[in-house]
C-alpha cells in the first residue's frame, strides 16, 4: 500500500518535536488513552514504535482501531496506523531513531532498537481524503 503524504509543515513539525502524545481508544471503544511516545520521519514518511513491544497498550489499541490522533504543540493531527515491519522500513526507522535521539538519550534509544520493538514499527498516514470534497 502506498503511503499518503503529510504536508510539508506537518512533516517539519513531526521531525522537529522530540515527543508527541498518541491518543488511542480502548479495545472495547469506551475509553480514551493518551501516551507520550517518540516519533521520527524518514523519506517524507512518519513512524512510531512501541518501546514495550506488542505488550504496549497504545500499540495494541492502535492496531485494533487504526484511526488515532497525535497531540503535538496544541494541535490534534488525525492519523491512520499502517504496520511497517518489513526489513527496509525497520532499518530506516532504526536509523532515524538513532539520528534523532541517539546522542541525547543513548540508553533510551537502545531500548527502541531491541528485537521485540522492531516488529512494532508503524507508519502513520494522514487520513484518506474525503471523496465528497
Amino acid at each position: 500500500m502506498t503511503a499518503q503524504r503529510f504536508d510539508a509543515a506537518t512533516l517539519e513539525l513531526l521531525d522537529r518535536v522530540r515527543e508527541v502524545k498518541v491518543e488511542t481508544r480502548s479495545l472495547d471503544g469506551t475509553k480514551t488513552h493518551r501516551t507520550i511516545i517518540w516519533i521520527v520521519t524518514a523519506a517524507d514518511e512518519v513512524f512510531i514504535r512501541s518501546v514495550r513491544g506488542t505488550a504496549g497498550r497504545w500499540y495494541r489499541e492502535a492496531r485494533e482501531r487504526p484511526d488515532i490522533v497525535l497531540l503535538v504543540e496544541g494541535a490534534s493531527i488525525p492519523v491512520s496506523v499502517v504496520l511497517a515491519a518489513d526489513q527496509d522500513s525497520i532499518q530506516k526507522v532504526s536509523d532515524a531513531f538513532t539520528a534523532k535521539y541517539g546522542r541525547r538519550s543513548p540508553g533510551s534509544t537502545a531500548s527502541m532498537l531491541r528485537p521485540h520493538t522492531l516488529e512494532t514499527t508503524i507508519r502513520l498516514d494522514p487520513p484518506p481524503a474525503d471523496p465528497s470534497d
